[in-house]
């Protein structure tokens, strides 16, 4: 059947009203097109994939993880540069958190925690309680080496299973978001270690991932 207009169907209307005072029939098809509900275009949501609620469970993991991380570098960071850094990662992350939740509520999609994301939000937890031991004067040298390293780990989480494996295509584009927000953070990173210099820190100095 093909698709009206507002104004078209609204012309059907009319035509029907002007018939049943007298006037000229309108056709039987545009009477039934009028009539029947079917008539309307309904685009059904697209079908959540098996891998979903586990694939938003990792991204929410990252997310909280570097939320974890940067509330602890608001605060202890002794270089500027490094402080607002870690301030505007907080508000970004919070920002991706709430687009995700926002994502996951219009889809019904319910997290799905696994071994992976379950060991995820450990070793978030592990590197807060990191930061927040070491000693001040170290600390810029070391979160910059743990956000550098989090960051490349987390755009191979996103580049090789989250994105090519959501099936959803709302959740995809969301993950799509939250994986240039991650690629753009690293570069800033990046710019930061070698504004500050190098840490005193060995390349085993922190966990691999």
């Amino acid at each position: 059947m093909v698709q009206r207009s507002r104004v078209e169907l609204s012309v059907l209307v009319l035509s029907l009203l002007a018939w049943h005072c007298g006037g000229e029939k309108p056709p039987a098809e545009a009477v039934h097109e009028v009539l029947t509900p079917a008539s309307r275009v309904v685009t059904e949501a697209e079908p959540l994939g098996p891998n979903d609620a586990r694939i938003a469970a990792l991204a929410d993991a990252t997310n909280n993880a570097v939320i974890a991380q940067a509330e602890v570098a608001w605060g202890r960071a002794r270089d500027e540069h490094l402080r607002q850094f870690a301030h505007q990662q907080v508000m970004r992350h919070r920002d991706a958190t709430l687009e995700q939740s926002r994502v996951e509520s219009a889809l019904g999609l319910v997290p799905s925690e696994s071994d992976r994301s379950s060991a995820l939000d450990a070793r978030g937890q592990q590197e807060v309680v990191r930061l927040l031991k070491i000693e001040q004067r170290d600390f810029d040298s070391l979160y910059l080496r743990t956000q550098l390293r989090w960051h490349k780990e987390a755009l191979r989480l996103f580049d090789s299973e989250l994105v090519p494996n959501a099936e959803n295509g709302e959740l995809k584009a969301s993950l799509r978001k939250q994986r240039e927000l991650l690629a753009s953070q690293e570069e800033e990173l990046s710019q930061l270690y070698g504004m500050l210099g190098s840490p005193p820190f060995g390349p085993d100095a922190l966990p691999s991932y």
